[in-house]
């Protein structure tokens, strides 16, 4: 069978094949299905038209030049050759080892959790993190330099016409570039954007002649080499002749070629292997941040829209899909195709993509939604899922906005290398493939993210694509509008999964626990540079962002605020939104109500930049009078840590309460009734109300957190609510439980609560059986096992733990009852998110059950005999090995045999959770005495997932001071300086005052010449680290004297572990001496699904490997976690 091409058929891709056997007359014949397959790709549907905005160029295009030659036969006659290619600085999943390292490096800022330990959050959409010190950088006096960093506006993109030809085996493409321009002012230079690894030879410059009706050439046109700065990467190009204002312009670059990058950016190549072990080689693009100048030579800016016209060349065994339908389909040459797409609609450059690959897909009846991925991976089980959400996520989108959805059709692409999350390319949105397929190894998180994600980039197709943010330095515009959308719009899809409960935790307490970093940036914030640009896309874009519009829509009423979406984006639709053009949009609407839920004599603007101008998040301390039934409120800046900018930060604060147990029902909306306007202003900051309350009843201000800020009350009424939830957690509703278990840890760990009153609202958890309060319990009681795993107060917080877990437990188990056939019911996913969360913590703390389950299970996966469920693979692998001598011994020899860097990370993972030191010794000597033959990075690896459980930290000092000698030996042996990457490591991860001397007296050892680069950078280190310990000198006695008394357990010595665990398995509680902790600084393994595989039920060692592997794609995701 022969593949002549695959081609479109009203907009759906079809294969055509022919069988022949090539004589004489094959061409013949071939040439003859091209031309019926070209003239068989009618046009797919036009583009749909919301509003009447949009209206056809009167220009026509100009004929390309070439002579009817393909781009790579032009390169050849014109004798067009790239420079010697440059390697690449940045990690790619390339499969080298050190590549790996750089990417597990790169993602260990982020908050995260070792193996066997649920992650309370999902994970992260952008690659941000908080990544707040890049941006504040470039927080400088920016007047003098921002109009350099923007490109001069002499001359505007109209249309482009962008060819494009991979050669993907060789890793390079040809390209051409008409660029079609309206000049504002008189010229003779134009300025736009280009990298510098894009090689060309000339660029002309054209004139529409309005007598003939056609371009002309008008002048030459000289390439200057790129500006000065680098870093704006841009092309100058001088005129023999100026341009003249009103006049239209054709700046063409004819040829020009560079090589598929390997950075996952621009133009780029992906490769996958497929199942018969071959390496398949793919071509995709990633504009955002501003990425399109790596590809072809534009105006990157996302205020210069521009309507583009795609034409690609490919290999006629590929198919090409971009942003628009398929128009035509040729063969040039015997094995080229060339497939022309339809004109997009006005966008931004770094929403223009396109995808060249052997992918299958799956569509809808009418072929209008598709999803695509490699044939080894996608089917109809795999993306049910997406085809399900997606199609139901664009009607709930124009049911909200009041506008249809703009272009004919959706491609979703599942892309094997992907640095993102997911990017929304106007009409073809790209994914990582695990955050768009589901397999066997989707656990509930991924599961729901996957859902979650497809309606984050579908909610951008409006806010972002149809109306695009300005400048960057607004990006929330883009993203906190499609945060919102995530779970507004998902919940309506699928209420069963409670993601509006989850979006306290998702979103108001990831923003609030990044907006309290001092010197944080505000919502709306300057940015010049390109790494300024990158850093914006953060937990304050994406979370608070997502949060505050949350609290917008709370306080104008949802039907309010859906009207005043419709205003924004139809007045901005194919143009560029502001948030004051926003802003004015909100204000009108409320101008039409009977009567404004805004303070006397302000507008929505004044209240809404209170939110997005100023960096963090407010408290509101309400404190009760019980004799005269009143509460006094005031407010100001919440931090962890003090600031001088806490008094002259002040905000519009809507304060919405409900009271127990008068309030059966409560109204989300602030009433615009005159009784119910309650607000804390910038100029009365504080007021006092009166309660209809007793002293027996508790107030909830801000109910289910809806409002971006903390509340703090006085005593009796955190201990009034604290009794509710322990004895009837229903009176309150779940966003609410959630909201006290947050604010009252987190107040606590500011100073502002005393740990007595805050620690009983985990306790309640005993009895809570939804997902959301344990969210934000898992992410408290994981900052207290961070502080406390060292110390003898580990052991009681280990039995508060198993305490708090055991009921919940019993009722949820160790066995999924779900199956993957079962992967269309959504009703009892609630119940495997709470068993996620419980399993992981009951074995952690040593609950028998649970880790005789734990050991059970894996003994069975390993001997071929049974699957691993997704939701506890983490938690058998981890708690198996540290339960079992047995199991670890077979997962060592797993990891000895290792055959790819993904599978030895698995293994590392699992191996690091033992308790038994004398086996890590072991190891660990092994590998330095070169009788195991481990890489640096296998070394990397294993010693990461080890400090990543800290109960292992103590042990990794004692170790290091004992071998650091024979560590640096072997390190620099192997040409790396790892040594001090984990003397680092050590410092920074230091939990007591004992520890924090310890590594210290090892760096004076180490270094003790004071004047060496590296004694320097471990005293920076050491003073991070001393800092850090603040906590443990304030709260360690409050906090332990109550777990203690709350576990009726005693200090106990902070020993190391008896170095033993059990020949077979049997009772943790006599297993493991000292509960797992987790920190910022720890390395996540369980943020992603293992990647997609077949199931592994019998066979061979390797096979099972396979399967223990906890996925590279896990080892690169990131958080926000």
């Amino acid at each position: 069978m022969l593949t002549v091409g695959k081609y479109t058929t009203r907009g759906v891709p079809i294969q055509v094949h022919l069988k022949a056997y090539c004589m004489a007359g094959c061409s013949l014949l071939l040439a003859l299905v091209a031309v019926v397959a070209a003239a068989s790709a009618a046009p797919g549907p036009g583009p749909q038209q919301p509003l009447e905005m949009v209206s056809a160029p009167s220009i026509p295009l100009h004929p390309a030049s070439g002579g009817g030659r393909t781009l790579a036969e032009q390169a050849e006659a014109e004798g067009l050759v790239l420079p010697p290619r440059k390697v690449s600085a940045q990690a790619t999943k390339a499969g080298a080892a050190a590549d790996l390292a750089a990417a597990m490096e790169t993602v260990r800022g982020a908050q995260s959790y070792p193996l066997g330990v649920a992650d309370p959050l999902p994970p992260a959409r952008h690659r941000g993190g908080t990544r707040r010190s890049a941006a504040h950088r470039h927080r400088r006096d920016a007047d003098d330099i921002y109009e350099e960093s923007r490109l001069p506006t002499n001359v505007v993109p109209t249309r482009y016409t962008v060819r494009m030809s991979p050669n993907l085996d060789q890793g390079i493409f040809y390209g051409s570039t008409d660029i079609y321009l309206n000049v504002n002012e008189k010229s003779s230079r134009i300025t736009l954007h280009g990298a510098s690894d894009l090689t060309m030879k000339m660029v002309q410059i054209f004139k529409w002649d309005r007598t003939t009706q056609k371009f002309a050439e008008a002048g030459s046109a000289t390439l200057v080499k790129l500006s000065p700065n680098e870093d704006l990467e841009r092309i100058i190009i001088d005129l023999s002749k100026e341009l003249e204002v009103g006049e239209h312009y054709l700046l063409r670059f004819p040829l020009f070629a560079a090589y598929l990058r390997d950075d996952l950016k621009g133009f780029y190549l992906s490769t996958y292997t497929d199942s018969y072990g071959r390496t398949v080689r793919i071509g995709t693009t990633q504009f955002e941040p501003p990425s399109a100048r790596y590809a072809f030579p534009c105006f990157d800016e996302p205020e210069l829209k521009a309507r583009f016209k795609i034409i690609i060349e490919h290999d006629r065994t590929l198919t090409a899909r971009s942003n628009m339908p398929i128009v035509s389909v040729t063969r040039p040459t015997l094995l080229t195709i060339t497939t022309e797409f339809d004109e997009t609609l006005p966008m931004s450059t770094y929403l223009l993509a396109w995808v060249v690959s052997d992918f299958k897909y799956t569509s809808n009846k009418d072929g209008t939604f598709s999803t695509w991925g490699r044939s080894n991976l996608l089917n109809a089980k795999t993306a049910w899922l997406s085809q399900t959400v997606g199609p139901a996520a664009l009607e709930a989108l124009k049911d909200f906005t009041g506008i249809a959805y703009a272009l004919p059709k959706v491609d979703q692409f599942a892309i094997p290398d992907f640095d993102e999350g997911a990017m929304e390319n106007w009409g073809l949105v790209t994914y990582r493939e695990e955050y768009l397929l589901e397999t066997p190894d989707t656990n509930i998180r991924i599961r729901e993210f996957i859902a979650t994600t497809v309606c984050h980039e579908l909610s951008h197709q409006w806010t972002g694509n149809l109306v695009t943010l300005d400048w960057w330095s607004n990006t929330w515009l883009n993203e906190g509008f499609a945060t919102y959308f995530e779970s507004v719009i998902c919940d309506k899809i699928i209420p069963d999964w409670k993601l509006m409960d989850k979006y306290v935790t998702d979103n108001v307490h990831v923003g609030i626990a990044n907006d309290v970093i001092p010197d944080q940036l505000a919502m709306s914030s300057p940015v010049i540079t390109l790494d300024a640009v990158e850093a914006k896309f953060d937990r304050i874009s994406y979370e608070k962002g997502g949060a505050v519009l949350r609290m917008f829509e709370n306080i104008m009423g949802t039907e309010t605020f859906k009207k005043a979406m419709h205003r924004y984006l139809s007045v901005n639709s194919f143009k560029n939104g502001s948030p004051d053009r926003l802003f004015r949009a909100m204000d009108a609407e409320i101008k039409l109500l009977s009567e404004s839920p805004l303070p006397e004599g302000v507008t929505f603007a004044q209240v809404a930049k209170t939110w997005t101008e100023q960096a963090g998040v407010p408290v509101v301390t309400a404190v009760r009078d019980y004799a005269t039934s009143s509460v006094s409120l005031r407010q100001e800046k919440f931090m962890y840590a003090g600031s001088e900018e806490a008094e002259s930060t002040l905000w519009y604060i809507p304060i919405p309460a409900e009271v127990n147990p008068k309030s059966t029902s409560w109204s989300w909306s602030l009433s615009p009734a005159p009784a119910t306007k309650r607000w804390l202003t910038p100029d009365a900051p504080s007021l006092t109300r009166d309660v209809d309350a007793s002293s027996t009843e508790w107030l909830l201000l801000n109910p289910r957190q809806i409002g971006y800020y903390l509340v703090n009350y006085d005593e009796s009424n955190w201990k009034l609510l604290s009794a509710a939830m322990a004895a009837t957690p229903s009176a309150l509703h779940a966003s609410s439980r959630t909201q006290l278990v947050h604010d009252a840890l987190a107040l606590a760990r500011a100073g502002r609560l005393s740990y007595d009153v805050a620690l009983p609202f985990l306790k309640s958890l005993k009895a809570e059986r939804e997902a959301a309060p344990w969210r934000a319990a898992v992410t408290a009681l994981s900052f207290l096992r961070d502080r406390l795993t060292a110390t003898p107060a580990g052991y009681a917080l280990k039995a508060f733990i198993k305490d708090i877990t055991a009921d919940a437990f019993d009722t949820v188990g160790f066995t999924v009852p779900e199956t993957w056939e079962s992967f269309k019911d959504y009703s009892k996913d609630e119940e495997r998110y709470l068993r996620y969360y419980v399993a992981s913590y009951a074995c952690m703390a040593g609950n028998s059950k649970c880790t005789a389950a734990a050991v059970n299970d894996l003994g069975q996966y390993l001997g071929g005999k049974i699957d691993l469920h997704a939701d506890l693979k983490s938690t058998a692998l981890c708690y198996g090995v540290q339960n079992s001598a047995d199991l670890f011994g077979k997962v060592l020899k797993l990891w000895k045999t290792a055959e790819t860097s993904a599978e030895a990370a698995g293994h590392a993972a699992a191996l690091a959770c033992t308790l038994d030191h004398k086996l890590l010794e072991n190891v660990l000597d092994g590998i330095l005495s070169g009788e195991l033959r481990k890489s640096v990075v296998d070394l990397k690896q294993l010693v990461d997932e080890i400090i990543a459980r800290w109960e292992n930290h103590q042990f990794m000092i004692n170790y290091y001071k004992n071998n650091w000698q024979r560590i640096r030996a072997w390190s620099l042996a192997s040409g790396s300086n790892y040594y001090f990457y984990l003397l680092a490591s050590l410092i920074g991860d230091v939990r007591t005052p004992e520890e924090y001397d310890e590594v210290k007296t090892l760096v004076t050892t180490m270094f003790p010449d004071e004047t060496t680069v590296q004694r320097r950078e471990a005293e920076l280190r050491l003073q991070a680290a001393d800092r850090d310990l603040d906590w443990y000198r304030k709260n360690y006695a409050s906090v332990s004297g109550w777990l203690f008394d709350a576990t009726n357990t005693g200090p106990q010595p902070a020993t190391e572990p008896t170095g033993k665990t059990t020949k077979g398995t049997t009772d943790s509680d006599h297993t493991t001496t000292r509960p797992e902790t987790t920190t910022s600084a720890g390395y996540r393994t369980t943020t992603a699904p293992p990647p997609a595989s077949t199931t592994h039920k019998s066979g061979g060692w390797r096979a099972q490997a396979q399967g223990l592997t906890l996925l590279l794609a896990a080892l690169i995701a990131r958080a926000a976690l």
